[in-house]
């Protein structure tokens, strides 16, 4: 599967998302972080223990969350590994095919922080929003 994505944010995604939620995007975006960052750590838990099982719900959360806001990257990224840890599961396999693109998951989503923040920062919207 091709995931080679250059851009990091949709920004037309995200402004629609932003406009759309309005007053409550501050604590969406919050719901954002502390989800992504749970979801990273348990599908680096995951691949740690070899369960194909154990990473379906953290990288479909993940994707969700990431492609609802325009984090492209990330969600692509977290959308390959939820749908190749399917296939994983139906199929008795090992994710160790995985674990290239788990490396990667840690830096989008550090990458997607980085960017948000340098456009909503300025904004008065902070990380701890909620």
């Amino acid at each position: 599967m091709a995931l080679a994505v250059d851009v990091v944010i949709d920004w037309r995604i995200f402004e629609r998302t932003r406009t759309a939620l309005g007053d409550s995007f501050p604590r969406v975006y919050g719901y954002f972080l502390e989800d992504g960052e749970k979801s990273v750590l348990q599908i680096q838990s995951a691949i740690r223990n070899q369960s194909a099982a154990q990473l379906i719900a953290p990288a479909h959360c993940i994707k969700g969350e990431a492609l609802h806001i325009g984090a492209v990257q990330l969600g692509r990224l977290a959308a390959h590994i939820e749908y190749v840890a399917r296939d994983c599961v139906e199929l008795r396999q090992s994710p160790t095919e995985l674990i290239s693109y788990i490396a990667q998951l840690r830096p989008s989503f550090t990458a997607t922080i980085a960017e948000i923040e340098q456009v909503i920062e300025p904004l008065g919207v902070r990380r701890n929003a909620a």
